[in-house]
């Protein structure tokens, strides 16, 4: 999946729609008008985790190890590695994206 679906499915469990953006941009437009990139921008990342109650568990430090997961069973736990930074955004993208996959 590319990141340009997984943006699209992470708005769309926020209930975001997306405009048509540059294919070279890194985030996307929503409904609103306002650039959106959470898997680069940690603001961005970090509201869409708290809109969707999206936990976040640090493991292994040093391997930079970071697994979104939930307890209701939305969506399958989502790990990733190297910088921590943003394999904390991409997990919690991937976690969003898999909630608004599950959407009608």
């Amino acid at each position: 999946m590319t990141d340009r679906e997984l943006l699209e499915l992470a708005a769309k469990a926020i209930g975001r729609t997306t405009h048509v953006s540059q294919p070279d941009m890194p985030g996307i437009v929503l409904d609103s008008l306002t650039y959106w990139s959470p898997l680069e921008d940690d603001g961005d990342a970090l509201r869409l985790s708290v809109n969707l109650g999206i936990n976040i568990n640090y493991g292994n430090r040093e391997a930079g190890a970071v697994m979104a997961f939930d307890f209701s069973g939305r969506f399958e736990d989502c790990e990733e590695e190297g910088d921590p930074h943003a394999a904390v955004r991409r997990a919690i993208v991937r976690a969003a994206a898999a909630i608004g996959r599950a959407m009608p």
